[in-house]
């Protein structure tokens, strides 16, 4: 099926009743609006297979779905001609006015989704491409996953993640981060893996991936390759104490930025980021070592508030202790190196050191 310039003023019209349907083999030029109700407990109320969106609109975006339980294969939305508001790419929404953005995935819809909103998607061997300045592809994600996609964005790929699954995906030419997370809505329980991400940042240098700052993110970020060469000073930014974080096996041309404040010591689930095993960014002794304690005991403890462990070497200290995710342990020995962990404690109960060196792995 082809539409061109549909609906009233080409601004694209078509409804969809009946649950359960499925768009296969057509082409929309100018947006298309699709409705189509929820049912409790039904499988994907709809889905898109080999379906091209196409739009030079400067005012709506390729494509607006009103639904709940979305499976998308093999489709093109493309946006390269505009729009030029920043109301992300494609839409799924029950409000079109709102422009949020696709929220929402798998396979089935229940009853608590439906009365809370909840929007799930599945998206698979499709690509998403803006045009305009700064247009993201996606506003606000929630319980989604994609596999195999591509993405090109005048903005950011993603504007926010919640309950995601973002697997084999090539990221290239997005005017800011590829993915960007707030944090605002909570644990996001997600993961990035497997993916290429390739000149990024071309607005303002912005890295491929950003975590904002104070927030629990509860996100693996494993095994991606990053180059760009639009000025970005990183690949991935995790902002100031942006917490429950493993950064892990990734190649990294211009490394991972962890800036870890206050984070909790002890405590094994607001411990700082697990930045470790990546390609760049070896810490080892480039890191300050922290000031030499002033006395012994718990009272004079030096926290590692770091996304990585650290080998100390002291000299002259003994009755070494450490608090590890918060067990504290007073060694038998006064070996030197000792470990301390990320978000751990070290101290002497005997004598304090005097000198030390800290390498960070």
């Amino acid at each position: 099926m082809k539409s061109v310039n549909p609906g009233p003023n080409g601004n694209g019209i078509v409804y969809i009743g009946s649950f359960n349907s499925n768009i296969v083999d057509s082409y929309f030029d100018q947006a298309a609006f699709v409705k189509n109700v929820p049912r409790s407990k039904d499988t994907n109320s709809l889905r898109f297979h080999n379906v091209t969106f196409n739009t030079n609109s400067s005012t709506c975006p390729p494509v607006v779905v009103f639904s709940q339980g979305l499976r998308v294969t093999n489709a093109l939305f493309n946006g390269v001609d505009g729009p030029s508001l920043n109301d992300g790419l494609a839409v799924v929404s029950s409000d079109a006015s709102g422009k949020l953005g696709i929220l929402g995935s798998d396979s089935r819809v229940d009853s608590s989704d439906v009365a809370g909103g909840t929007n799930r998607m599945q998206v698979t061997a499709s690509a998403f491409v803006t045009g305009g300045s700064n247009v993201n592809v996606f506003n606000g994600v929630s319980k989604s996953q994609f596999s195999g996609c591509r993405f090109s964005s005048s903005g950011r790929a993603f504007n926010d993640i919640h309950h995601c699954s973002i697997s084999n995906c090539s990221f290239r030419g997005t005017g800011r981060e590829a993915i960007y997370r707030s944090g605002s809505t909570g644990g996001a329980v997600s993961t990035i893996t497997g993916c290429t991400f390739k000149d990024f940042g071309s607005n303002a240098g912005e890295p491929a991936i950003r975590f904002d700052s104070s927030q629990g993110h509860r996100v693996v970020v494993a095994n991606n390759a990053f180059r760009s060469t639009n000025g970005s000073a990183n690949d991935i930014v995790l902002e100031n104490n942006a917490r429950r974080i493993v950064v892990t096996g990734n190649w990294a041309r211009d490394g991972i930025e962890a800036t870890v404040g206050s984070a909790t010591i002890g405590e094994p689930r607001f411990v700082a980021p697990k930045v470790v095993g990546n390609s760049t960014n070896p810490v080892g002794f480039s890191r300050a070592t922290p000031v030499l304690p002033s006395g012994t005991g718990s009272a004079n403890a030096t926290a590692n508030r770091n996304a990585q462990g650290a080998w100390v070497y002291h000299e002259g200290g003994s009755g070494v202790t450490i608090n590890s995710f918060g067990t504290t342990t007073t060694l038998n020995t006064d070996p030197s190196p000792v470990f301390v962990p990320r978000a751990g404690e070290i101290w002497f109960e005997s004598s304090a050191p005097s000198a030390w060196d800290w390498w960070w792995v």
